[in-house]
């Protein structure tokens, strides 16, 4: 969900506060020699980031011109990099999708926050239950990971959302919940695109999803998800 008028202070340092400080722990803790160590994957990395910047910026339903709401992929990002990169990739495309749509930079940390840290969170806590359980089922992975995964992740951008403004006493909150039906009707379309996403690439191309592991879930070797 991304604001589209001037909000109040308390939405602005605060959520910018914890956004810096989940970057910060991202930038300093992210494998970077295994990063390095791909041209590949770096490649991806940088087609990610501008991808989902412009996907923000032109993908989105405007809702009374005060805020809109859009598909996030935040959880194919978690699959395919692992969490701590999907926190620095999302946070590069929000100055993109910024540079192009948003009118105002000061809710940047507040847009972080909610489109970018809460399903990162929720698509790795979901890839971490997948881990804990060691059932080596490809479907588990592929579907009750990314498919309902994704969902789960936007009905959390719901619930962030609307505790963050009720929260700050903020005038945008009744808009936003008149309006709540609209997270519940993306989370299909969210659990389908990450899905095909995922799946896709698990198949095709397992070499560049890092949280898969081929021998694991086909063979009955190697190890489970992990970021």
């Amino acid at each position: 969900m991304f604001i589209l008028v001037s909000t109040q202070a308390l939405l602005i340092w605060l959520p910018s506060s914890i956004s810096l400080a989940a970057l910060l722990w991202a930038v300093t803790t992210a494998p970077w020699r295994q990063l390095l160590a791909k041209s590949i994957r770096q490649h991806l990395l940088f087609g990610a980031l501008i991808a989902l910047g412009v996907f923000w910026s032109f993908v989105s339903v405007n809702v009374n011109q005060v805020y809109s709401i859009h598909p996030l992929m935040i959880t194919s990002v978690v699959f395919i990099f692992g969490l701590r990169f999907s926190l620095l990739i999302g946070a590069l495309s929000l100055l993109v999708t910024h540079s192009v749509s948003l009118p105002h930079w000061g809710t940047l940390g507040y847009h972080y926050l909610i489109n970018v840290v809460t399903p990162a969170l929720v698509s790795a806590g979901v890839l971490l239950v997948i881990a804990r359980l060691q059932i080596q089922n490809l479907f588990l992975y592929t579907l009750g990971g990314s498919f309902f995964g994704s969902m789960l992740a936007a009905l959390s951008v719901g619930g962030v959302s609307l505790f963050s403004l009720w929260l700050a006493d903020s005038t945008l909150f009744l808009p936003v919940w008149d309006n709540a039906y609209i997270f519940a009707l993306l989370t299909f379309p969210e659990g389908f695109s990450n899905g095909a996403i995922i799946s896709s690439l698990a198949i095709l191309r397992p070499d560049l999803v890092k949280t898969y592991d081929d021998d694991f879930y086909l063979d009955g070797k190697g190890s489970s998800p992990k970021d």
